[in-house]
């Protein structure tokens, strides 16, 4: 739903449904569900106060914010830049170093236009598993980072259930993740700000948040999953206080309601009531609508692929799928090699699947496939959601051929 240029007043518009018809933390409706006190984000494993969040917030911090004139509301609400203008900051020098942590250059549409930015910087490195050619290119530094068996962060962590790790030794220089990002916050400010570059002293930190948490505790109870205290499971939460911070009867909103009309939105010039937009037109020469990023079980993005090589003997090039009317009005079969261009570029490469899992006038494919096969590359930087800034991958048009 994101990734359309209406994405968030069309997500919004979908969750004033069940609000209309009362399904709203019921049994079988919409609940909302209750952590441990004070956690955030805990698929990463983290917590509020690895985080200075009134440093980020403050008003100075706030209005050094590169995307504060292009996204004010997601300036207002998100404590993380969107990255989308990164060519232009680089190109107008607000940009001069870059650090990437297993980061893909194409997530981004038009990837060429952000490796020549990365080109211009004064210095850039990055971590990953693999060497990645697209993406490390231009990076100065490539620093080995540990795989998922050799980190002790960050936790499993699902809801109250915390499960912590028992790593083997990394594998030559690699490191994991947290330990290099806390290393090198030793070397810019005072390391017991950084946990003296130790990811367990991070780890335990967070545990001892909660009453009994505690790492080595933890980690001796393996393989049983600890748990830390939270509030039991229930509904209408809303009623005694259960979903506000301060306990105070209602939603967690700037009202204490489910708002239909969002201030916060108004306030930033766009409109407070989600409206709808059409997407982009096709044209006689761009006939189909790309849905660019859609799933299989053996394909992540592009970190499964080329560098597993038995994942190939699966699915060793780009596939789309098309309509059988869509097929059959230009000749394409089953199988047969297929050319996508777009008002932006290619031709992208693939095979063709006739199949009714598309609609009639649309076609979808995997990103994440590099060279001549590369979808990226069909996409318009220019058209994103205003609201959140995300690129348009799911409205693109295109026009396919059969490859002569």
């Amino acid at each position: 739903m994101s990734h359309n240029s209406n994405g968030v007043n069309n997500t919004r518009g979908l969750l004033l449904l069940p609000i209309l018809m009362g399904y709203i933390d019921i049994p079988g409706g919409v609940p909302f569900g209750q952590p441990p006190k004070g956690l955030s984000m805990a698929a990463f494993g983290l917590h509020p106060a690895m985080a200075d969040k009134k440093w980020w917030n403050s008003p100075e911090v706030k209005a050094r914010r590169l995307d504060k004139d292009e996204l004010p509301l997601w300036h207002d609400l998100q404590d993380q830049t969107s990255p989308n203008n990164l060519p232009e900051w680089v190109r107008d020098g607000k940009v001069k170093v870059f650090c990437g942590w297993g980061f893909n250059v194409n997530i981004w549409p038009q990837p060429d236009v952000y490796n020549d930015a990365l080109s211009k910087l004064d210095f850039a490195f990055a971590t990953d598993y693999f060497h990645r050619k697209d993406s490390h290119r231009n990076m100065d530094i490539i620093l080995p980072a540990a795989m998922n068996y050799e980190r002790h962060a960050p936790f499993g962590w699902y809801g109250p259930n915390i499960a912590v790790r028992k790593p083997i030794k990394p594998l030559g220089e690699a490191k994991e993740d947290w330990r290099i990002a806390l290393e090198l916050g030793c070397i810019v400010d005072k390391p017991e700000h950084f946990f003296d570059g130790d990811p367990e002293k991070a780890l335990d930190f967070i545990l001892h948040q909660y009453e009994g948490g505690d790492l080595v505790k933890f980690r001796n109870a393996l393989p049983q999953i600890s748990r830390i205290p939270a509030p039991k499971p229930g509904f209408k939460k809303y009623e005694d206080g259960r979903l506000r911070p301060d306990g105070k009867p209602g939603f967690n909103t700037l009202s204490g309601k489910l708002d239909f009309f969002s201030d916060r939105a108004a306030k930033f010039g766009y409109p407070g009531l989600p409206v709808y937009k059409p997407m982009t037109e096709l044209s006689k020469d761009f006939d189909l609508r790309l849905m660019n990023g859609s799933r299989k079980p053996y394909i992540t993005h592009s970190k499964t692929r080329t560098d597993q090589p038995y994942l190939m003997e699966i699915e060793d090039c780009l596939h789309v799928n098309i309509n059988p009317k869509d097929a059959e009005a230009r000749g394409i079969k089953e199988g047969d090699t297929i050319l996508i261009t777009s008002p932006y570029g290619g031709p992208v490469e693939a095979k063709a699947v006739v199949s009714l899992i598309v609609p009639v006038g649309t076609i979808d494919a995997q990103y994440g496939w590099l060279d001549n096969q590369n979808t990226q590359k069909l996409m318009n930087r220019g058209n994103r959601d205003p609201l959140s800034g995300y690129p348009s991958y799911f409205e693109n048009p295109v026009r396919i051929e059969k490859k002569a």
